[in-house]
């Protein structure tokens, strides 16, 4: 049974990880750098229309990838108690354990925050002098692409931490 139920956990951490990882990577290569080039009426509209969806998708997919992640590694898994952290296993995992946690909040407390003030600020979406966007849009596009960056970087580095745990490596 305890088998069956460490596979169960496992395959939803996976997925759900997968999901928020490939999300944030959409957003981040296909959505926001291409979206710098459409025309300024249309970012905004796209804008209003993902933000609501992609606020609550990262929400869920993020929290059950943490959530799955610490039971997989602790209850089901070799993390069983204090010691155990001194191990090469223990390390790497307690650190992609804290990045993910720092992704989650860069996400939610600050990408998702700009992202959100961006929309709402009607003074942003005027039209520069040349009809296309303000230096003051440009500034918040940059902030944005900036959090989702790093966002990526976190996402490498937990995954390679990940592939190190899976392959035995540490």
């Amino acid at each position: 049974m305890i088998v069956i139920l460490t596979a169960l956990v496992q395959w939803v951490h996976v997925a759900a990880a997968m999901l928020w990882v490939g999300g944030g990577v959409l957003l981040d290569v296909v959505l926001i750098g291409p979206l710098g080039r459409a025309p300024i009426e249309r970012r905004r509209l796209i804008g209003d229309f993902l933000a609501p969806i992609a606020t609550r998708f990262f929400a869920v997919t993020g929290g059950l990838t943490i959530l799955f992640g610490l039971v997989r590694g602790t209850v089901l898994g070799p993390v069983t108690t204090l010691d155990a952290l001194d191990s090469g296993y223990g390390v790497v995992w307690l650190a992609s354990l804290l990045l993910t946690i720092a992704i989650a909040i860069l996400g939610g407390r600050f990408l998702g925050p700009a992202f959100r003030r961006m929309q709402s600020d009607a003074a942003l979406w005027k039209s520069g002098p040349d009809g296309g966007p303000t230096g003051e849009l440009e500034a918040a596009l940059r902030k944005i692409r900036r959090f989702a960056r790093a966002q990526s970087v976190g996402f490498a580095l937990v995954l390679a931490g990940m592939v190190m745990m899976g392959l035995g490596v540490v």
